[in-house]
């Protein structure tokens, strides 16, 4: 039994070179354990309590507005021009040429039921699904739209050329994809085909990260020996941390090593479950 809690502490230690959507960038100033980690442009540093807490939004311009995590819970308001806390993904609404704003906000999407032809807008919704790119359906988005979102029973948006329409295709993988139009270039690359991406098949500029088929998970990249490779977090050092995992991960000063911010689902289900069998063993 006890190697069995150990296998599942390994897990937990080991499932975090992919990160889930809703761990990426998601590091707050609470994460940050020390002085030199509390980055003053977002966050305030109490020398008493030494303790590093995040700066309120209208603090912000609009420049660190828009560069915050979304764990600071601040939208840029362009009616008003200040930095406010963001509420309801409802209260947002946008021309219809412009819905991919709803995904620029914190965990929504455009809400297609919601299309006001005469009016020209689109309203936005919380996320129906864990991706990036989610969609409850395909058939009402225009066609010029139509760019590889994800809908809740995990299908995906493809554009029809001889139709001009936006049609919901079941895609399980890149070589599914069968033209250089229909390839989508965020999760997979053309080379005579339609092929999976890894970090290998980035260039140094975009050497950063790339996403999941379902556009669900992020893996992040860095590049070394000039060649673009999978990052380890393990090896950083503090200096690293933060940068190089653009703001997912943060050092901790206690175990000297840098660690994620937020732990996936699968990570808190095994905790829970650690716990469970640790109270049953006693």
């Amino acid at each position: 039994m006890i190697n069995m809690i150990g296998f599942l502490l390994l897990v937990i230690e080991t499932q975090t070179i992919t990160l889930e959507l809703n761990q990426f960038y998601e590091c707050s100033c609470e994460h940050l354990l020390t002085a030199q980690d509390c980055l003053i442009t977002f966050c305030n540093w109490n020398n008493n309590e030494e303790k590093c807490s995040n700066k309120s939004c209208n603090e912000f311009n609009q420049g660190d507005c828009q560069g915050v995590p979304d764990s600071f819970g601040c939208i840029w308001n362009y009616n008003s021009n200040e930095c406010q806390n963001f509420k309801n993904c409802s209260d947002y609404s946008f021309p219809i040429t412009q819905a991919s704003n709803c995904y620029g906000l914190i965990k929504c999407q455009a809400n297609i039921d919601s299309i006001d032809q005469t009016a020209d807008t689109v309203k936005c919704m919380d996320k129906s699904n864990d991706s990036a790119r989610s969609i409850a359906k395909c058939d009402q988005i225009p066609y010029r739209d139509c760019e590889w979102l994800v809908t809740d029973d995990n299908k995906k948006c493809v554009r029809n050329i001889q139709t001009q329409t936006c049609e919901t295709k079941t895609i399980n993988q890149c070589s599914d994809y069968k033209t250089l139009d229909e390839c989508d270039m965020n999760t997979c690359y053309w080379n005579d085909s339609c092929n999976s991406l890894d970090c290998s098949k980035l260039s140094e500029k975009n050497c950063q990260f790339y996403f999941s088929f379902d556009s669900k998970n992020i893996t992040l990249c860095t590049w070394k020996d000039n060649q673009c490779v999978e990052l380890e977090p393990e090896t950083l050092q503090q200096n690293q941390c933060l940068s190089y995992t653009i703001y997912s991960y943060a050092w901790n000063p206690d175990s000297e090593s840098c660690e994620v911010c937020q732990k996936s689902n699968l990570q808190e289900f095994i905790f829970c479950r650690l716990i469970l069998l640790a109270l049953v063993l006693n």
